[in-house]
């Protein structure tokens, strides 16, 4: 197979990130604070090039604000009131330099506590003389800072008060009482700089074997269809249930729930209590009337005459048994087929089922329910072709084995800044869920490290 063909396989992404600069727009210029006398405001009366840190929490009174009727100079300063909040602003710097960094402090009941107070801090260089605290109530005071960007080429001016806080900062500590505090007019100096002269010697004459046409590699990251729904052979989403089922917003915080309640919304209720895997664990209520109520996930691929294999991990009330788990590819009663599981027990136990298509289709269902009494947990699912590999797509295999790439690498680019290899082993279904932590959806741990050596023993790679 020569280099330059591109294979396309079913569940194997290749992305290129393209990186691109807006050629209109000012650059920030290298030593230079924008904005450093909080006289530009934008539309919303917010300092230009100044964020909040942490982000105000929605209809709670602000603790950082512009302060349209003191300043050192001009009409507006940084004002501060309460503790472990922050004004941001980054600066560019030239690497292997020394500078000092100045600024005027105002004070009004600052209490003296233990590294608490008013003042400047730089994030990302080598502080070498911080900022004094100021405390009390004081007027306008300057300081200054020194510091070395060493490899450095920015950093971030903080404005502060009360207690140093974390650069990670939750707002924890945000909206204790802590005084007030004014922040203006600053400045910043170069002190001193190395000039870089690198250079770059080739020496033409000086070659090594040349490299086999046959040496390449290919690359995997969890991302999109390339791991769940590509190697993996794994069909049902969020099967360890990081989102609350029946959940549906979709923000930051929040991924949507490919699972919905049957029975009504209050028939299945998230707990914290002898959860099985991850933070909560869904509680099926099953009320006094005789309808079914559980859980199912439908957008499911199966195909006619084509068996599927798979199990539930449940515990509850004996009196909620039998639990009915169905894999259906149609709504009538005979497009369905059913596995009774008759003996339910406090602790949890892992019921295997086996179901085999009538039809083919997309909009396959996958249910858990019961018309007992009482209530019962599901801990967790599962459901494969029954002709996976170790848990991964014999169709995807066979089109990897054709490439026949001797290197594959994994787990990622943007994934692997994110990721914790320690979720990625032991037993699949107690390792946690996590939200992606590079792309959006959720990430099952299902394909950990055994898993991708396990892969690699299968492509002899």
């Amino acid at each position: 197979m020569h280099l330059n063909r591109l294979t396309s396989l079913a569940g194997i992404a290749i992305t290129t990130l393209v990186l691109s600069v807006a050629a209109d727009g000012p650059k920030q210029p290298v030593g230079e604070i924008l904005n450093p006398s909080i006289e530009i405001l934008d539309a919303n009366q917010q300092p230009v090039s100044w964020t909040i840190e942490p982000p105000a929490r929605p209809n709670a009174s602000p603790s950082a604000q512009v302060s349209p009727d003191t300043a050192h100079s001009g009409t507006h300063s940084l004002l501060i009131t309460a503790g472990g909040v922050s004004w941001l602003n980054k600066v560019l710097l030239k690497p292997y330099a020394a500078y000092k960094l100045t600024g005027w402090i105002k004070t009004q009941n600052v209490p003296a506590a233990n590294e608490a107070g008013a003042r400047f801090e730089l994030r990302g260089v080598k502080v070498t003389s911080p900022s004094r605290r100021i405390n009390g109530t004081q007027d306008w005071t300057n300081v200054e800072i020194t510091f070395e960007t060493e490899g450095e080429d920015s950093a971030i001016i903080v404005a502060t008060l009360g207690a140093r806080a974390p650069r990670t900062s939750t707002g924890a500590d945000a909206g204790v009482e802590a005084g007030k505090a004014w922040f203006d007019d600053l400045g910043l100096e170069l002190i001193s700089a190395r000039e870089l002269k690198p250079t770059i010697k080739i020496d033409a004459s000086k070659t090594r074997e040349a490299m086999p046409d046959l040496i390449y590699g290919q690359f995997i990251e969890h991302l999109g269809r390339s791991i769940y729904g590509g190697i993996w052979a794994e069909m049902l989403e969020d099967r360890k249930f990081y989102s609350a089922v029946g959940e549906t917003r979709r923000d930051r915080v929040y991924v949507p729930s490919p699972w919905k309640p049957v029975g009504g919304l209050s028939a299945v209720t998230m707990v914290q209590e002898n959860v099985y895997v991850g933070e909560h664990t869904p509680q099926v209520n099953l009320g006094d009337d005789d309808g079914a109520k559980g859980i199912t996930q439908s957008g499911l691929g199966v195909v006619e005459g084509k068996g599927y294999e798979g199990y539930v991990i449940l515990a509850g009330d004996a009196s909620a048994a039998p639990i009915e788990v169905s894999l259906s590819w149609g709504s009538g009663e005979s497009e369905r087929q059913t596995v009774k599981i008759e003996n339910l027990t406090n602790e949890y136990i892992k019921y295997p089922v086996k179901f085999k298509a009538g039809s083919s289709t997309d909009e396959a269902a996958f249910s858990i329910i019961s018309k007992g009494k009482g209530k019962f947990l599901i801990g967790t699912s599962s459901l494969m072709p029954d002709d996976n590999v170790k848990g991964m797509r014999k169709d995807t295999l066979a089109q990897l084995k054709e490439l026949n790439a001797p290197i594959y690498r994994w787990p990622g680019g943007n994934f692997v800044s994110g990721y914790n290899w320690m979720d990625g082993i032991g037993p699949r279904d107690k390792r946690p869920p996590r939200k992606n932590p590079a792309w959006t959806g959720i990430e099952h741990n299902d394909f950990g490290l055994h898993e991708y050596f396990e892969f690699c023993r299968e492509l002899n790679a």
